[in-house]
């Protein structure tokens, strides 16, 4: 099974050296230093700058036999943190420790059987380390001084071999003392080494393929492009337990049996996280072979290989937002490897995004086809023809589910993967600021709504005022009516009492009428008085009810008209009563009667002012 190292923070790095000891990996970087990867995510990171490491261009890495940790660096010369130690010791060109090193480029180191620690370097030859001196020493004999030495290899009999780039296989004798003897061979870009079960020494080069190198009979046979491997740029080889060869290349992973008869190649289909790999960038530990490229570590366990036509397992790979490749981090949106994310959350300018996937096993290469469906987005399954990266435009705020599974047969298979995305609408969109704007609508509402009430009751204010001052007016209408009329009132008995009081005075009252206008007088004095009372009275007639009693009209009628009888002879006007007997009503007597004297008094006006007309 392929694994990416998503979850090692050295992920997207470009790896180097790689060597495994016990629970731990250490990786060397040609970018950010050293990682040194330990079980349950408990990493540890060396960059430049820390611990006495003063390169990040990491090309080698060893641990020698007394636990020492050796780093062989670019321009930055060799490196030691002793066991038990946390800072490094350099070694650098022309320096006490290393007196006899001419170049700061140390691409490989080995660490043999017999405890001897070879350096290899770019142009300055090959070197050992002196463990009683503690300084680094040239290794002369017929070797030439301007190797460029990619990697070191210590074979089974122990022999040591150097790859040389620009220059033949080298191979140092143990059994003569470590004799340099220069092996005839087809290329002279050699850039790593691997033994085989077989006794063969395969050498992996940079332009020429693979040359497998029989120490038997010293034949070399070449495996290139044309033979079937993907690439004829092959930068490390292992072979796994199984007997199966596996190198890394410019175009993926390969895997072939050792007479290189059938191949297989992974690429970032079957989930890798690039196709390009890097030189000498390879280690086996415990069944498992770890290949270092330029975006991360690559583990393939070859023990979890199944058959074709069982169910694979679907994992999700890289997720590109706005064709940006996104790393784990706490400030981004896979703050874990995606494929342990509950829910991949984006934001609302994330909302184009890419997603890559693969199954991840082997025993197939190319023919799978997958298919994905996105509910929320709609509820079909979609076939996607030779690719295992589904893409997203635009995708409007919500929930989704991304489901993946290859297809066989026109039918979906079992193995599906699902992962839930959520992408957050606008601030503004968003449940809390819609909130917010309904609280706001409705504060506005209700403002309005109190503006409203308030203009109302301003207006009813005003009406009622305007009201209250139209009563006023039409109170003191009714206060100058009233007052014209009590004085009219007061004119006629007045003018009943005057008129017999003159003819007294100028003594012209018959004396058989003299009682009749005293009684006159008295009546109409009565009546003033009456008038006075009921004045004075105003506020009680106000709240007063009608007196209602039973009384003949005849009656009423007769004395209201003996009030006028003296006026109305005087003037010459003659009055009939037609009212019957015995007609009786139910009123208020003083009521009616008023009334009544009113009627006469502007009878009598309007008859006098009509015969002087």
């Amino acid at each position: 099974m392929l694994t990416s190292s998503s979850s090692f923070s050295a992920s997207s790095k470009v790896l180097s050296g790689i060597v495994h000891t016990g629970d731990r990996l250490y990786a060397g970087t040609e970018n950010d230093g050293l990682y040194i990867l330990g079980p349950e995510g408990n990493n540890v990171h060396c960059p430049a700058g820390k611990d006495g490491l003063k390169s990040g261009n990491i090309h080698s890495v060893c641990l020698d036999r007394r636990g020492n940790l050796w780093l062989g660096t670019y321009l930055g010369g060799l490196y030691m943190r002793p066991k038990g130690r946390s800072s490094f010791i350099s070694f650098r060109s022309g320096s006490r420790r290393a007196p006899e090193l001419t170049t700061n480029n140390v691409y490989s180191i080995l660490n043999d059987s017999m405890g001897n620690l070879w350096v290899g370097t770019r142009d300055g030859g090959l070197y050992r380390y002196d463990y009683e001196t503690g300084t680094l020493v040239h290794v002369a004999g017929n070797l030439p001084n301007n190797l460029f030495i990619w990697d070191i290899f210590e074979d089974s009999v122990g022999d040591i071999w150097l790859a040389c780039y620009g220059a033949h296989i080298w191979k140092l004798s143990s059994s003569e003392g470590y004799a340099a003897h220069e092996v005839e061979s087809l290329v002279s870009t050699y850039v790593s080494i691997c033994e085989l079960s077989d006794g063969r020494i395969a050498f992996c080069t940079e332009t020429d393929g693979i040359i497998c190198f029989n120490p038997k009979d010293n034949s070399c046979a070449k495996v290139t492009f044309g033979f079937g491997l993907p690439d004829d740029t092959v930068y490390a080889a292992l072979q796994d337990d199984y007997g199966n060869l596996w190198f890394s290349t410019n175009s993926g992973l390969c895997r072939t049996d050792l007479n290189f008869s059938s191949y297989t190649r992974y690429t970032i289909c079957d989930g890798l996280p690039t196709n390009r790999f890097n030189y000498n960038s390879a280690e086996k530990h415990d069944g498992k072979l770890y290949f270092g490229s330029t975006n991360g570590l690559v583990e393939v366990d070859p023990c979890r290989e199944i058959r074709m036509d069982a169910n694979r397992p679907i994992r999700f790979n890289d997720l590109w937002i706005n064709n940006i490749r996104q790393s784990i981090g706490p400030d981004g949106p896979l703050p874990s490897d995606i494929n342990e994310l509950d829910v991949l959350r984006l934001e609302h300018w994330q909302n184009t995004f890419s997603i890559d996937f693969s199954n991840n096993m082997f025993g197939y290469n190319y023919g799978q086809t997958f298919a994905y469906k996105m509910k929320g987005l709609d509820d079909d399954w979609h076939i996607l023809d030779a690719s295992n990266r589904v893409d997203f435009m635009g995708l409007k705020p919500g929930n989704y589910c991304l489901s993946v599974a290859n297809m066989s047969e026109g039918h979906v298979m079992d193995n599906i993967s699902s992962l839930k995305i959520m992408v957050r609408p606008v601030w503004w969109q968003s449940t809390a600021a819609r909130i917010c704007l309904a609280i706001l609508l409705l504060a506005l509402a209700t403002w309005l709504l109190v503006m409203f009430v308030m203009s109302s009751k301003h207006r009813h204010e005003l009406e009622i005022e305007r009201l209250n001052r139209e009563k006023d007016k039409e109170i003191a209408d009714m206060k100058f009516r009233f007052f014209d009329n009590i004085s009219h009132e007061f004119k006629t008995p007045l003018s009943l009492i005057l008129g017999p009081v003159e003819q007294f005075m100028n003594g012209i009252v018959p004396e058989g009428k003299m009682d009749r206008y005293f009684e006159i007088i008295k009546k109409n004095a009565d009546k003033l008085l009456a008038l006075i009372n009921e004045l004075l009275g105003f506020r009680e007639l106000q709240s007063a009810t009608l007196s209602l009693s039973s009384f003949g009209v005849l009656n009423s009628v007769t004395n209201v008209m003996g009030r006028y009888e003296w006026q109305l002879e005087d003037k010459g006007i003659m009055v009939s009563i037609d009212v019957p007997e015995s007609l009786v009503v139910e009123a208020d007597l003083e009521k009616f009667e008023t009334i009544l004297d009113n009627l006469l008094s502007n009878a009598y006006n309007l008859v006098y002012a009509s015969l002087h007309a």
